[in-house]
């Protein structure tokens, strides 16, 4: 839920104190059910395995492997 927060929602203005996003409810139910990366898995599964919904691990494996084979 908290990565949920950071993630949608409007920034805060220029202020001296810091109290972080002003959530966006409406923008966060629509943003649930996409795939972000393009692995096949929706954004709201990824966060329930606490996997970060905008980096697809499998293509960051493929491409750890090239740089290995190298």
């Amino acid at each position: 839920m908290r990565r949920l927060l950071r993630t949608i929602g409007t920034p805060q203005a220029a202020s001296d104190r810091h109290i972080g996003r002003m959530p966006d409810l409406m923008a966060a139910y629509q943003w649930l059910p996409l795939d972000d990366d393009g692995d096949g898995m929706s954004n709201d599964m990824e966060l329930a395995l606490n996997r970060h919904p905008r980096l697809n691990e499998a293509a960051l494996a493929a491409a750890l492997m090239l740089l290995i084979e190298e």
